[in-house]
């Protein structure tokens, strides 16, 4: 009796979302290594679903069997800050240094960096011809506002590039939130475990006109491991 009471003695709401961190294989191809955390989402979202069978016969094809099938755990995040790791973990790919930089810049002084070979164009503000056009230097330039382009050689600068084969690798994720207690308000620690969530390779993020910050979501779903568990949720006690 105490079990089937206990749902009405022990009630949470979840009021947030989690702290996640994401695991990679380590060398012993173990999901050991972490590779992202995330602690600025906006949402998290687990959906599972399954599919069904039926069997119908008899006069009037009555339902005689319904059986379920096919468990699989949908899981969406929308985080509010972007970083380079974050790109490169969820396109699958990697963070390595640039060769260059490019520069579009109006300025009243000529730029005090060393171009590229060939790279400087300066354009007049106000229209007209252009003063430099595929030039190794600023020299062309006298004096005034103009439109600098022009690239720079870098080492040092974050980039990552997105081919056409890249796509992300299965990963183990353990987010960590709190629920409210029904009837005493204490905050409970849940941790929540998927230990082989496939990051899907859609992904998208926009650029708004009005200023307001860009949020990106990305999503995936989660594969069974060799004891077919695709969610844990553990209860960690109180904060």
């Amino acid at each position: 009796m105490a079990n089937i009471l206990q749902h009405n003695i022990e009630r949470f709401g979840m009021v947030t979302v989690m702290d996640v961190v994401l695991y990679g294989l380590d060398s012993n191809n173990d999901f050991l290594k972490p590779v992202l955390f995330l602690d600025t989402l906006k949402m998290t979202n687990i959906a599972t679903e399954g599919s069904a069978k039926e069997i119908r016969g008899g006069i009037g094809n009555d339902m005689l069997i319904n059986y379920d099938f096919g468990r699989t755990a949908n899981i969406e995040m929308q985080d509010a800050l972007l970083s380079t790791e974050s790109l490169a973990v969820l396109w699958g790919t990697s963070v390595g240094n640039t060769t260059a930089v490019d520069y579009n810049e109006v300025r009243t002084s000529a730029p005090a960096a060393t171009a590229v070979a060939g790279s400087v164009y300066i354009y007049p503000v106000d229209g007209g011809a252009a003063v430099a056009e595929g030039e190794d230097d600023f020299t062309s330039y006298s004096s005034g506002e103009a439109r600098f382009i022009y690239q720079v050689a870098s080492t040092t600068d974050d980039e990552i590039i997105l081919t056409n084969d890249n796509f992300p690798s299965v990963l183990r994720m353990v987010g960590e939130t709190f629920v409210i207690d029904e009837r005493t308000g204490v905050k409970k620690k849940i941790q929540i475990e998927v230990p082989k969530l496939k990051i899907n390779s859609n992904f998208s993020f926009s650029l708004d006109a009005e200023g307001d910050a860009s949020v990106f979501d990305f999503s995936g779903v989660a594969l069974a491991n060799a004891s077919g568990e695709i969610i844990k949720v553990k209860h960690l006690g109180n904060y």
